[in-house]
Formats: C-alpha cells, structure tokens, sequence
C-alpha cells in the first residue's frame, strides 16, 4: 500500500480526501520537516549545556572512546569496561562506537555532543511520525503522534544529556527496523527483510530493550495478519503465520544474546528477588502511566522502593487502577474503525517497557528513570491520536481537522513544550541537576551523594558535609559515601580524615578503585610511602586506566630508587593519557636526572 494518498482521518463532519487536497501538509515530506524544526528548537538550547552526571565516567575519563584503535573491543566487553564502579553489566558497542566518533569530532567540547543528541532526538521523532503514519494512514494522526513524541517532557533526561543519546540511538536503530519490516510486508523484498535484521541487530547493540524488537513484530503480525509467508490463502491472521515473521528476528536475538554472554563474562548481579519484582510490578507500571499522561514532578531519581510485601496500596490499588485503564481504553478505542491499531499501539508501548518492569537487577534507589519511557512513548503517542481522532466538531473549509481535535492538540502540546523547557535547564550543570533532584527525591541516597558531590565540587564543603553524614546516619556502611567524603576531605587538605575515611571505603568495597588511587596518593603525601605504593598498585590492578595512578606510583618508585620502574609507570600513563608534561617527565628519568617530579 502506497501512502502518499493517505486519507484524512475518519472522524467528525471531514471528509476530504489528500487526493483532492493541495494544502502543504498534505505534500510528502512537508510535516516530517515542520515535525523536525519544532523538535529541533524544542531542545536546541541543551547544546549550551556542559557534560554533566556519567558524562564524566563515559567520556572525559574514557580512553577507550579516544581512539578508533579500539573499535574491534567495543564487541567483546562492558559498555562500563573504563571503570569498575558499576555491578550491572551493558553490552553497548553501537553506542560505544557512537560516543568515539563523537569524541573525535568534538573531542571534550559539550556543546558538539550535545547537538549531535538533538539531532538523534529529531531523526527519532521523523521515524515515529513515519510510522504512525503507515500505522494510522493519517497525516493528521502521525502529525498529533510526531508532536505528542517529540515535545513529551520524559525525553528531556535522554536528549539534555549526553549520556542520555543511548535512547534516541536505539530507538532510530529499532523503528527504521519496524519500518523495514512494514516495507518487506508490502513487497515480499529480501531486501527490505534484510535491512531490517540489520538494523534490529543494531538496536540491540545500542541497548538492551533491542531484544523485544521479535516480539513487537510478532504482536504486529497477529494483529494485521500475514501478507508474506504462512497461509497461502493470504488470512495469515493466526499464531503460526506469527511466528514466521517473527523468528528471523528472533534468531538475530540469538546471535545477540550469544555475543553478550560472551562479551560479559561476569553476570549482573541480583539485587531481590523474582517475588519482590512481582510485587513492585503493578505499582511501577502504573507510575510509568503516571509519567506519560501527567509528567509533572519529572528527576533523574525517585523515592521509591521495592515492595516487601502485598499491601492494598503498594499492590492491590495499582493492580485495580490497571485494570481500570485497560478497560476504559478497550471501550473507548475497542469499536472503532483503528481497533487493531488501538491494540498494537499499546502492545508496542508495553513490549518495549518490559524489561525495565522486571527489576531484580537494579538497586531500590536506581529503578525508575524517566529515560526508560523514551521509546514506549511512540506507543503511547499513536495511542493519543487514536483517541483525539475520535473528537468529532464542525471543521471549517480548509481546516486539517475539526476544531475539537485542533483546540485537544493545542491543549496537550502546549503544556508538554512548557514543561520540556522548563525541565531542560536543570540539567545545565550537575550542582541544578542534583539540587533540582533532590527538591523532587529527597531521600534518596543517589541524591544526596551526588548533590554533596557537586557541592565539594564547587568547594561548598560546609553544605556537602551534612549530606554525606545524613548518608552515613542511615547507612554506615555506604562504601560510595565513605570513599566520596574521604576524597572531599582529601581535596581539602584534611589528610588524616581522608585518609579515614577512604581505607574504611576500600574496606567496605575492595573493588573500588577510585577510593583505593586516592588513598595511595594520600598516604604518599602523608609520607608513608610503602602503604601508598601497595594500595597504588591495587588500584592499577583494579582499573589499569585510571587518571593519575601511574603517574604517582612512578613518583613514588622514583624516590625510592626505582628508576626502571618510574619510566615504565610513566610510559603507561603516557599512553593512556598523552601529554606534554608526561613526555617531559619521561625525558628527564630516561636521562637519569634526580630531580624529575
């Protein structure tokens, strides 16, 4: 089916057909580039933005992203291998490879990164107009579906922050791969089949709701039927001709699945139990609904925890809310002409919310993010322009639409574009960040590390103190808050209180590398140089990579003599590191000269 004559949609008094219509927005490509620059100038402002939060981790303190050198292990390691201060293993190597061409365009200025994940944001927005049109067969409908997504104010932790770029990248990746499919259906090409295994193996490179892709288009062909494959009478609306569109995706999930396992030699460690993310379950769905349709209150983090145990609030009232919905929604949309529409709309926002649902491996302060909502977003925006297509009214000659749908999308877009501006500016810099967190989630300890953090950052130690000590109150032995309020104490020059306060960091958490390098540097400026050398080459041991520990431990082999040593430990931190100081330094120790620092 060609959609360059759609029809308008089926509602109301209109009945004006594309074919009779000259207006713009019925021209091929119009609405996708009026779509694009409002996306565009909805988050332009985000390229004034620094990195902030992970950016740090992923790319200031990265080598690996630093050079193409590395593009062959990208497929064989953690997209968190630069450091071991995450237990949850990613298996990311399009985003890694992603983030390196970044960083040889822009290298550590924000401002490219920061464009380049505007743009991201656009070309997803085009795909998901793109593909609520060939689903709704409306440009009224894509244009409402477009908007709804590009302006939702959800996407702003995906699209303000570099990091964030993950969603929209996996996104393009998994609806050009939808789009793909709907092409393949239409022209039983091998072609468009194959480029759309291609891609979907690409999502699921990007990130790990890639997986669901097999079962989105499995729900597609038992919904619409078959038109390739299967039943030869051309029905194909049954679960066999399902499956066969499904399993070559399925196979490509496969072959993922073998080269993660592969890759992460070491598995996400469990943090509860199947029956604790049963029970957390309907709660945790019905905040995500909550998001969608009311995205007030919007942070990084939230306070919520896990559910122990069934309690008519935390379980039976979601549950019962749940249903609810699901019943009104089958009323409203189950008897009208896009009733199968309807239903893949929220299969595919559902399907792609899955596996952040099922939360065994997340920590309770680390399981709800408004970034996992990037994509089930597209589902939930068909969803509204199935909904506001039903809104009858006079439509005036010429109007796309009648007013009642024109004055409903007003209503909507408007507030969500308020919000999306308004909740952009905090992510400016990590201090409006955290402090705009922690007025939303004040009780989570994510939030006040990180809050405390910026503030040290800024040399706020008054302010940051007592939030690490509320922390520890709570939980002494918080081995992230032992360690980032030892390095306070460090860059403030209270060495013994560092020097506390780290080893009971390492203590608590022997694995923490950051912790153990700044104890090393602390316990060589406190003149004990043998511990400083042991817990130097512990920390190396743990991240190879890490800024400045080959550097020190070089000064220190180098007072005791250790000339050979110095010039190697130098020579790796050149190499990871290049730099005209380190260079000079290698110089002089190669040149037997004493008095090199």
């Amino acid at each position: 089916m060609a959609y360059d004559h759609e029809m308008q949609p089926q509602t109301g008094n209109d009945q004006t057909t594309v074919a009779d219509s000259k207006l713009f927005w019925e021209r091929r490509g119009y609405l996708e580039i009026a779509l694009a620059c409002v996306c565009f100038l909805a988050f332009v402002s985000a390229s004034t933005f620094g990195f902030v939060y992970d950016d740090r981790e992923q790319v200031l303190d990265n080598p690996y992203i630093q050079s193409w050198k590395y593009l062959a292990r990208d497929l064989t390691s953690d997209a968190w291998a630069q450091t071991n201060g995450h237990t949850i293993k990613y298996y990311r190597p399009a985003v890694v490879s992603w983030m390196r061409m970044n960083y040889t365009l822009f290298g550590t200025k924000a401002a490219g990164w920061h464009l380049t994940t505007v743009l991201l944001h656009v070309l997803a927005t085009v795909l998901v107009f793109r593909l609520a049109l060939r689903l709704l067969h409306s440009r009224w409908q894509a244009l409402i579906a477009g908007l709804a997504f590009a302006v939702h104010p959800a996407h702003v932790e995906s699209v303000a922050w570099v990091c964030g770029a993950v969603d929209p990248l996996f996104s393009i990746f998994f609806l050009a791969s939808l789009l793909c499919y709907l092409n393949w259906r239409e022209q039983h090409s091998s072609g468009w089949m194959a480029g759309s295994l291609v891609l979907a193996f690409l999502a699921m490179l990007a990130k790990e709701p890639g997986i669901t892709l097999p079962a989105v288009v499995f729900a597609y062909a038992l919904i619409f039927g078959n038109s390739a494959g299967g039943d030869k009478d051309g029905a194909g609306r049954g679960l066999r001709a399902a499956v066969v569109n499904a399993t070559p995706f399925a196979l490509v999930g496969l072959v993922y699945l073998g080269l993660r396992h592969f890759a992460l030699t070491t598995p996400s460690p469990v943090v509860v139990s199947g029956a604790t993310a049963l029970r957390t379950l309907p709660g945790l769905l019905l905040f995500y609904l909550r998001l969608v349709a009311w995205p007030v209150g919007l942070t990084v983090f939230y306070d919520r925890q896990y559910l122990e145990h069934i309690t008519l609030g935390g379980f039976w009232l979601p549950l019962l809310a749940l249903a609810l919905v699901a019943v009104i929604l089958i009323l409203l949309l189950g008897r009208s002409g896009q009733r199968k529409e309807s239903f893949f709309s929220a299969a595919f926002a559902l399907l792609v919310l899955c596996p952040v649902l099922w939360v065994r491996w997340f920590a309770s302060d680390d399981f709800v993010h408004d970034r996992y909502l990037y994509l089930p977003i597209a589902g939930f925006a068909m969803l509204l322009a199935i909904v506001v297509g039903k809104l009858g009214g006079k439509a005036a000659p010429g109007w796309i639409a009648p007013q009642r749908q024109l004055l409903a999308v007003g209503a909507i877009t408007v507030p969500l574009l308020i919000g999306t501006a308004m909740l952009q500016t905090c992510w400016a810099n990590d201090l409006l960040l955290w402090a705009h967190c922690f007025k939303v989630a004040p009780h989570n300890v994510r939030v006040l590390n990180n809050l405390a953090c910026s503030l040290a950052e800024q040399s706020e130690y008054q302010r940051a103190v007592p939030l690490f000590q509320e922390i520890l109150l709570q939980n002494p032995n918080d081995a992230r808050a032992q360690g980032n309020l030892g390095y306070m104490y460090y860059r403030m020059g209270s060495l013994p209180q560092a020097a506390e306060y780290l080893s009971h960091a390492v203590q608590l958490n022997p694995s923490d590398a950051h912790s153990m390098l700044y104890l090393g540097i602390t316990y060589y400026k406190l003149g004990s140089r043998a511990p400083a050398e042991a817990v130097l080459q512990r920390a190396i041991t743990l991240d190879p990579s890490a800024r400045g520990a080959h550097l020190v431990l070089s000064v220190v082999l180098e007072q005791r003599g250790d000339l050979a040593g110095a010039i190697r430990e130098t020579s790796t931190e050149a190499a990871y590191y290049p730099a005209e100081q380190l260079v000079e330094r290698l110089n002089r120790l190669r040149a037997g000269d004493p008095t090199a620092k």
